[in-house]
């Protein structure tokens, strides 16, 4: 899991992990939890929606992780889409 660790203060033996945004990602796609599972979904839904976008067949969603001008492209065309959003919710890890 991708974490940041850090010392105790002045000389203390306790360290802090703190996770990193790609952490929580991670540790998101690890859960059982409901919510977890739904965002999940979500996410596999985004892919699915962005390799429609990039005109590829299910056959080939291997190429969204190897090919990276398809994943260029799709990002410029997803910045353009999210310019116009608002941020909206926090959600409170409860650990």
């Amino acid at each position: 899991m991708d974490v940041t660790r850090y010392k105790g203060i002045s000389g203390s033996k306790r360290q802090i992990k703190v996770l990193t945004e790609k952490g929580i990602f991670e540790a998101v796609f690890h859960s059982r939890q409901k919510q977890a599972q739904e965002f999940q979904n979500w996410v596999y839904d985004t892919l699915i929606t962005l390799r429609k976008k990039a005109q590829l067949k299910a056959y080939e969603a291997f190429k969204l992780v190897e090919d990276t001008n398809i994943q260029k492209g799709l990002m410029v065309q997803l910045d353009d889409g999210l310019n116009g959003l608002k941020p909206r919710q926090v959600i409170k890890a409860n650990y």
